[in-house]
Formats: C-alpha cells, sequence, structure tokens
C-alpha cells in the first residue's frame, strides 16, 4: 500500500525527505486519537511539518502565505498537543527541542528508544499455549499488515474450519503489538490497549485436555465487562444498560486499541455485536476470529502445508519428551490433514501412552457425549478419510453428528454436515444413495439461510453434482448458475473468489464431457487449471490434467494423452490421493486397451476396481468392470 502521506500538497520548497526521517503517519493518527483533533487534513499537519523541517516562523508563515500572528497561536497550540501525546511537562516543548522530543518518544524513524521510555499498556491477552508460532508467515505479515495505522482497515476478520489455528495467529499478532507498544518499537503495530474476548465454550489445553469455559463473553453485555475488566474502569459497569454501549466508545476512542473477539459465531446476539464493533471509532482496529465467513477484509487460513506441519510435529514431540521417527511424522501429518489441533492432540494423545489412533479418540468423545469435539475433529478431518479412504463407517459418523446438531438446533453445523454427506452418497452412485442425497438436500436448501454464503454455494455444487450424476444435464446447469450467484453475492476476495468459483467451472466442463463436446470440455479444463495454479490447489490441478487425458483418448490423440496421464498418476502416486488414484488406473487401462498392452489394460483395471471399491464408488466400480469384461 503506498504511504498515505505521498498525497499531502507539502509547499514545493519544502524539504520532502522529512518524510523519510519520520513516522509522520503514526505520529499524526496518535495526536488525532489522543486529542480527538482532526490533523491530517488541516493547517496543524503544516505547521508541524515546517516545525520538523527545522524552519523558523517567517519561513513557515511565508511557505504557507499566512501572518506571523496567525502561525505563531497555531505553534503554541501543537507544543501543547505534543505534551498531552508524549506525557512531557507542561509548557516545556517549544521549537527548539521539538524533534528531540519526538525523537525520544520513537517517532523518528530507526532511532533507538530508552528504556526508561518503556511502558505497560494494559491487556488482558491469554498467555500461549506453545513455545514458538510455527508457520504462518504469510498470513502473520497480512494480519500486521493490516493493524497498522496507515491501513484504512477497521475491522479484519480471520476464519476457517475449528482446530486450524486462527486463535493462535492473532494471538501471536496481538503479543507482538503488545511487546512493540510497551518498548515503543516499530517492529510491530502499536497500541494503547490490546482487549482479547472469546465466546469460545472449551479449548485444548497443554495438559492435553478438553477444557469447558465458564467464563467466555457469549453476548455484547459480556463484552463490555470485559473491557472494563481489562482497562480497569468501573464507570463501563455502572453506567445503565443502555448508555453501556455510549460509554465504552466514549473511553475507547481515547485510545489507539486492539479489540480482538474470538470465535465470532458462538455469540449469542452476533448481529448486535457486529453493529456495536462497525460503530466504533476509526482509532481502533478490531479482529474477528469465525468459522464462517464474514465480508470485512477476511484472511482464510488453511492447513498448514507439510514444511510448517511436520515442524510442528518435531516441536510438539520434543516439548511432550516421546520420539516419533520421520515415517510416522509424515503418516501424523497425512492423517490429521495438517491441521495444528489435530497434531497437537495427537501428540498429546502419543504422549500418554495412547496409540497413535484417531477413531479412538472420536469414539471416547462420542461415549461422553462431546458432541462438540466429534463435531470438530470431523470438520477437520472428513475431507483428508474421503480422499485418502480412511475408515469405512463415515457415512455413520456423519449421520450421527448430523441427529446431534438437529436435536441442538445447531443448523449452520447442521447444514455443513449434510454437505459433507451429500458428497459421500453422491460419488457412491447407487440408486439407494442418490434417493437419499436428493432428499437430505432438498430438505437442508429450505434451511440454507443458517449458513455463510460460501456454505450455500457448496450446497447448490452438491446439489449440481448430484443431477450430473442422475443425468439431468439441465438442472445442473441451473444449480452452476446458483453456485455463480451465491460466489459473486459473497464479494470474497479475489483468492477465495477464484477458490469457490473453480468449481462452477469443473462441472460445466465436466457436463460438456458427458455431452461429448469434447473441444469446448477440453478449453474449459484448461480455464480450470489456469484458475488452479492461481491459487496452488494442487488436487484440482491433477484431477483437471485426468480429464484433459481423458479427451485426448476421445480425440485419438496418444502421445498428449500418455503424457498427461504420466504426469498426472505421478503426481497421484506421491500424494497417496486413492481416489485419484483410482480414476488414474481407469484411464491408464482405456489408453492401454486402445494403444498398449492388454494385459497391462486388465492389471490396470483390477487396481481402479479395488481402489473404486475402497472408496465405496460403488457405480465406478460396476462400470470398470464392464470395461474389463468387453472385447
Amino acid at each position: 500500500m503506498p504511504n498515505q502521506s505521498e498525497g499531502w500538497n507539502l509547499p514545493k520548497s519544502w524539504n520532502r525527505r522529512i518524510l523519510q526521517d519520520w513516522e509522520i503517519d503514526r505520529l499524526l493518527t496518535n495526536l488525532e486519537v489522543t486529542l480527538q483533533k482532526r490533523y491530517r487534513q488541516s493547517t496543524r499537519k503544516d505547521l508541524l511539518l515546517g516545525l520538523l523541517c527545522g524552519y523558523s516562523l517567517k519561513k513557515i508563515g511565508q511557505d504557507l502565505h499566512k501572518e506571523n500572528g496567525v502561525v505563531r497561536a497555531g505553534l503554541t497550540n501543537i507544543y501543547r498537543d505534543i505534551e498531552a501525546l508524549t506525557g512531557e511537562a507542561n509548557k516545556s516543548v517549544k521549537s527548539s527541542n521539538l524533534a528531540y522530543v519526538l525523537e525520544k518518544h520513537g517517532y523518528r524513524r530507526g532511532s533507538v528508544v530508552s528504556a526508561i521510555q518503556r511502558r505497560d499498556i494494559p491487556h488482558n491477552l491469554p498467555a500461549p499455549t506453545y513455545t514458538q508460532f510455527i508457520g504462518r508467515e504469510a498470513d502473520m505479515k497480512k494480519l500486521l499488515e493490516r493493524l497498522s495505522s496507515v491501513h484504512g482497515a477497521h475491522m479484519i476478520t480471520v476464519h476457517g474450519i475449528g482446530g486450524v489455528g486462527k486463535t493462535a495467529l492473532v494471538l501471536a499478532a496481538a503479543y507482538l503489538c503488545l511487546k512493540a507498544s510497551n518498548e515503543n518499537s516499530s517492529e510491530a503495530p502499536k497500541f494503547d490497549a490490546i482487549i482479547f474476548t472469546s465466546a469460545k465454550q472449551q479449548e485444548l489445553i497443554p495438559t492435553n485436555s478438553i477444557l469447558w469455559r465458564q467464563q467466555g463473553q457469549r453476548n455484547l453485555r459480556d463484552i463490555f465487562r470485559e473491557i472494563a475488566n481489562a482497562l480497569n474502569d468501573p464507570t463501563i459497569l455502572q453506567s445503565p444498560p443502555n448508555d453501556q454501549f455510549d460509554r465504552v466508545r466514549q473511553i475507547l476512542s481515547k485510545r489507539r486499541t486492539l479489540l480482538i473477539v474470538d470465535n465470532m459465531e458462538t455469540i449469542e446476539d452476533r448481529d448486535e455485536v457486529i453493529e456495536f464493533l462497525y460503530n466504533l471509532p476509526i482509532c481502533i482496529k478490531v479482529i474477528i476470529t469465525s468459522r464462517e465467513q464474514i465480508a470485512l477484509l477476511p484472511i482464510r487460513l488453511r492447513n498448514l502445508p507439510p514444511d510448517d506441519g511436520l515442524q510442528l510435529i518435531r516441536q510438539q514431540a520434543e516439548e511432550k519428551g516421546i520420539s516419533i521417527n520421520d515415517e510416522d511424522s509424515k503418516q501424523l501429518y497425512d492423517r490429521t490433514g495438517g491441521i495444528p489441533l489435530a497434531i497437537v492432540y495427537s501428540i498429546g494423545q502419543l504422549s500418554s501412552g495412547y496409540s497413535l489412533n484417531l477413531r479412538a479418540v472420536l469414539y471416547w468423545c462420542k461415549d461422553q457425549d462431546r458432541y462438540e469435539a466429534v463435531r470438530d475433529l470431523w470438520m477437520l478431518l472428513i475431507h483428508y478419510a474421503n480422499v485418502y479412504a480412511y475408515w469405512d463407517d463415515r457415512l455413520d459418523w456423519l449421520q450421527w453428528l448430523i441427529e446431534q446438531s438437529e436435536r441442538r438446533g445447531e443448523w449452520s453445523s447442521f447444514v455443513k454436515i449434510i454437505v459433507r454427506k451429500s458428497w459421500l452418497l453422491i460419488r457412491e452412485c447407487s440408486s439407494v444413495s442418490l434417493k437419499e442425497a436428493d432428499k437430505i438436500l432438498r430438505r437442508t436448501w429450505i434451511l440454507r439461510d443458517h449458513a455463510d454464503l460460501c456454505v450455500q454455494a457448496d450446497l447448490a455444487e452438491s446439489m449440481a453434482r448430484l443431477q450430473i450424476r442422475q443425468k439431468d444435464y439441465q438442472d445442473a446447469r441451473h444449480w452452476l448458475t446458483v453456485e455463480e450467484k451465491l460466489v459473486i453475492e459473497a464479494n470474497l476476495e479475489e483468492r477465495q473468489h477464484i477458490r469457490y468459483f473453480i468449481p462452477v467451472l469443473y462441472h460445466r466442463a465436466e457436463i460438456l464431457y458427458l455431452e461429448g463436446e469434447y473441444s469446448l470440455a477440453k478449453k474449459l479444463f484448461q480455464d480450470v487449471m489456469q484458475s488452479a495454479e492461481k491459487i496452488s490447489w494442487h488436487r484440482v490441478i491433477n484431477s483437471a490434467r485426468n480429464w484433459l487425458a481423458d479427451i485426448a483418448i476421445e480425440q485419438g490423440d496418444r502421445n498428449e494423452a500418455e503424457k498427461l496421464l504420466i504426469q498426472g498418476f505421478t503426481v497421484a502416486e506421491m500424494t497417496h490421493n486413492k481416489r485419484r488414484l483410482a480414476r488414474y488406473q481407469r484411464s491408464l487401462a482405456r489408453w492401454e486397451k486402445k494403444w498398449g498392452s492388454a494385459e497391462k489394460a486388465y492389471q490396470l483395471s483390477i487396481k481402479a476396481i479395488d481402489g473404486f471399491k475402497l472408496l465405496g464408488m460403488t457405480r465406478d466400480a460396476q462400470e470398470m468392470q464392464i470395461f474389463l469384461d468387453s472385447p
């Protein structure tokens, strides 16, 4: 982001190097916050810059076309403002020492602040549960940029599935800001107060047990109470309930504050809380963490990449005094999908003498009626269980979660779990499973408003996938149009928009292939690959490559098909993606039967059938058997 200072209309004769020597944006922001005066769009700013240039009263007046008396009165007010900002003695700041005072308080770039300038700002940050924060460098950089006083963001959301590390990232950033604020350094954005509130009902603590929180801030009044406690200001709670909002706003407007609202999805009066946060003064930076998409400058967290995930495994194993070899570390990373919470919990189970068996953890939580724990673990692991063919009782677990979420009236989770179950039913593709998928999806579509727009888009995609399997391509196109509109309405940042728009292109291309429109399908699958490459969505890239290989086979392009199949099959083997592996084996069998060895075609067909059966893909296995039996 360009520095806002570049747009200032300074007199041409003034030395613009001052903008390089001083942290002008931060100085002006702090003056405006502390004094509740406008500095940027007023003569005050020009007078202050003239002083920092070292110019005399007369020169400042000449360059600004102001009379000396007006300039003198303005400068006197600035001296008093600087005293109020820095805490210097009354009438101690003057033109001769202003630069020294501001440098002493850390406003000159690269200045070293004396140890006596250290301060302890009020905060209520919980103690971190880690010794070192691992990974997330790009996400951390983005978050700190948005917390900067020169960034226009007022409300920032960090969202992702449970256990992916939203709270850990936010707390790590908050501690960097706390250190910079206390030491008056420029290594991170600085604040006058940092307040943490959380509606989280449970969390994993270092003893590897689930702590049920009794004092979470689950509504707006709870948040007010936490702010009052953090700032040690009883006047907030002493105010009548209807006046507390104005009192909080008044108190926070006097200081540059970082306010964190953790676990927004479990707050009872969410709309009221968001309205309160939205109407806070611009000097307050708000971070919201949520499992649901909230269109307020979102930062979306995904699973840790392999290098960071393995580093976290090593760190946790060392802290808990256990030995785990590279092979087991890789297996643990794969089975947890690189989700930090699942990694930490699994290492904790190992240190307590349990085997590396997440199924046992799930059964224990279920027996203890720990619905939330089962729900969170399944939402973390379901995708990886599907891809790697872990657990043949996935449908049973999902049905239990559906029943529990419905009984509790937790409709947001209900919709998400239905989407996950529909994927498995559609993939099985038997007449019974497709009928059940149709039933649950149509019922859930009525409840779609309980979920955010991204989940609604996933729901529409499931409807489209169902119609494709039922060969109703006209209705499938209708649902893809619905999905496209939902993605557009969600108003996502570019990377997220690409992520949610790719399935629309993908399934449109799939329909064209099934209709025999191979040239059109080829063009669309190439578009899918290009879009997926922009966001490094490797699984989709390899899936589109498989379709392009099938198109090349249909068009009789032997060499192109062989090249694509070798590339894709190698990737599927390396990533242990059993679903994609079975599909590549099917395509390779077709290639061998058409241009290669009948024996290899037979062997590949058997492997593909076994893979489809393992994955519960009934129709694919049956179709492959027909292919195998055909002359």
